[in-house]
Formats: structure tokens, sequence, C-alpha cells
């Protein structure tokens, strides 16, 4: 048996499809009393909507909402929004809304959920920036790691050896794009050239609490990912000097030993331990 339907359920459906779909406003002007028997009102509460102030209302619900998750996108990804254009964010976001909308009841949640439904849409057309995807995700990396929490003990790192296990600071973030996205100067007044170009970014808080980002060479990142993980460096190095087909050499293990030290001076590393060797 199903459980009876509680009072205003059918005008609380009429108003979340108003929001969802831009096309809702025509329909319930068109046919009010249509529009609320459509979503479950009977023929005494369909009544209700030939209130002539109630789609003004329903209208000004829209607007609200509308005006607060492009807040939120504005807050996240400020340079895709401006080079894609007002017009098109809101088209985009309109058909966000009406194909899925957010599933998360949190404003931070939604750029993020924006970006991967706009992605599909991004990829498929041919007249958008091919670096506009990775430029949103770039943006939202740089707002997770603005948001990270703070690093609440700080270990010396001391003597490192091949046992030595590291940790990072709990803002850093390690991403790979396919277009150099963190060059783009700040607000930028017209669509940019980029040319392709794999990379990878470790992304970071200095000692100011600014974001930061360190590109990283294929054997840098290899080894970081390695690490960060929770492998020894010896094992890392080695399993590094694989993953990217690469011989180890003395040139190879002085660059590994470059970037440690570059990754402790810039507080990236924030402590280590020696793992005994299994016997």
């Amino acid at each position: 048996m199903q459980p009876e339907m509680p009072s205003g359920a059918p005008l609380q459906r009429a108003l979340v499809d108003f929001i969802r779909r831009s096309t809702a406003a025509a329909e319930m002007r068109k046919d009010p009393r249509g529009f609320f028997l459509a979503h479950g009102a009977d023929s005494v509460d369909a009544d209700v909507g030939l209130d002539e102030t109630l789609a003004e209302r329903f209208q000004l619900y829209r607007q609200l909402v509308l005006g607060r998750l492009r807040e939120a996108l504005q807050v996240s990804i400020p340079k895709t929004l401006a080079l894609l254009g007002s017009e098109r964010v809101d088209h985009e976001l309109d058909e966000f809304l009406a194909v899925r909308g957010p599933r998360s009841a949190y404003l931070r949640d939604v750029a993020p959920e924006f970006v991967a439904f706009a992605e599909v849409l991004w990829v498929g057309d041919k007249s958008t920036p091919r670096f506009i995807p990775d430029l949103a995700k770039h943006e939202l990396l740089s707002f997770e790691v603005a948001a990270a929490k703070d690093d609440e003990v700080v270990t010396p790192i001391g003597d490192i050896s091949v046992e030595t296990v590291l940790s990072f600071q709990h803002a850093t973030r390690l991403a790979h794009y396919g277009f150099p996205v963190h060059e783009l100067p700040e607000g930028p007044n017209e669509v940019p050239v980029l040319e392709p170009r794999d990379c990878s970014i470790l992304a970071y808080r200095d000692t100011e609490l600014s974001v930061r980002y360190l590109e990283l060479s294929d054997l840098g990142a290899a080894l970081v990912t390695r690490v960060m993980t929770g492998e020894p460096i010896g094992e890392a190095t080695a399993n590094a000097h694989l993953d990217t087909e690469s011989r180890i050499t003395d040139d190879s293990l002085a660059s590994v030993a470059m970037l440690l030290e570059d990754l402790e001076q810039r507080g990236i590393l924030r402590g280590s331990q020696s793992q005994k060797a299994s016997p």
C-alpha cells in the first residue's frame, strides 16, 4: 500500500519542476490548473494554481536558486565562466538543472557536479576551446587546496634513506592535464591560445597559505604519486623508473634528490619515518 501523500506535496513537486525546467514557466502560464494536475494535485488543490501571484512567486524562487548556483560557480571557476560567456553558462546551468541537478545539499559541491556534467558538452562542441575542461578542473583543484585543512603536527624530516616514508601537507594535490592551464594569467580578457602539452602539476600551500603550483617531470610525477601512497623512498624511486620506462642513472638519482629537497624547502613535505625492511 502506498503511503498517503502529505499535504502540499503536489505543490512542492510543481515548484521543484518549475525550478529545474526553464520551459515550465511557459507551461504554467498557458494552463496553471493543468500544470498542478500534472504534478499529482486533485481538482480542488489544483485550483490553487489559479492564483495569479503563484506563478510570480515560483519565478522568484527559481531566480533565487539560479542566483545561488551561479554564485557558487563564480567562486570556484571564475576563469572558466568568463571564457565561456554568461549566455552560454546560463544555458548550460539550465540544462544541468533539467537533466540532473545538484545531488549534494552543500553549495561547495555545486561546481564539481556542474563541471562533471558540462565536460561532456564542452568536449562535444568544436567551438569550445579544448583546454576548457582542464581549466575548470584546475580551478576546482585550486579551490580544494585553498580550503584543505591545516597540518596539525610537523615531524622533522632529518636524514632520508631508502627506508624513509615521507608525509605531505594535507593541502597537497597532484593533477594531470593535457594543456598548461596553470600558466594562464589572472582574468584573461580574451580567449588565449594554448598548445596541448601533457603536464603533471603539484598544487600546495606555501608558508603564507597561498596556493602554488609546481610542474613535475614524468619521473617526478611518478615518484610523487608513489611516495604519496606511502611507499618508502627506495621502493618509490625504483618503481617510478619502471613506470616511466627510464633507466636508473646517476643523473636520474640526482634529479630525485633535488626534487625531494625542493619539496622540503617549499614546505610540501611535513614529516618522515623510517620503515624497517621486512625479514
